[in-house]
């Protein structure tokens, strides 16, 4: 179970697409059950708050609402954000790979790097992964949060 937190900025931008009607996140059919199979998929970095959204795994938080101390935080891609990924998460990313072969940061690294609050705002012992993300339907037309390695979530009620 996890808990999904959107960045300020990133609530900010998606209440502007709705009150403007510009371009609306994508929501893929279900056979799009991995990142790599939608349209133009590329082994980046790259985001773009419609298809795919940055974002990162975050353990051992104290009061993450679910009881397992796991958030998933969706931030502001390409934006002054400052929750947003750091330069280093950009320049180190590669979300295609196994966990085990991926960069995990310490709250004290990620503010270092940049994510000011991060301990004030998910606790001293959190430690978080980088993702890419999107949004797909399953074969019983239930939406999904999946990352880009497949871990993936469907809201409950």
């Amino acid at each position: 179970m996890f808990q999904l937190s959107l960045s300020p900025k990133l609530r900010e931008h998606l209440v502007q697409v709705v009150q403007q009607q510009t371009v609306q996140p994508v929501l893929y059919d279900s056979s799009m059950d991995r990142l790599a199979k939608i349209p133009g998929y590329t082994k980046t970095a790259d985001a773009d708050n419609v298809r795919i959204f940055h974002g990162r795994e975050v353990r051992q938080v104290p009061n993450a609402a679910g009881g397992q101390g796991c958030v998933l935080q969706l931030c502001l891609a390409n934006g002054a954000d400052p929750e947003g990924w750091t330069k280093q998460e950009v320049a180190d990313y590669n979300g295609w790979a196994h966990d085990s072969r991926r960069p995990w940061r310490q709250g004290q690294q990620l503010e270092r790097e940049g994510f000011g609050g991060f301990k004030s705002k998910f606790g001293n012992t959190a430690y978080t992964l980088h993702h890419r993300f999107y949004l797909h339907l399953d074969k019983r037309n239930q939406i999904w949060l999946s990352a880009e390695d497949g871990c993936e979530g469907e809201p409950v009620q």
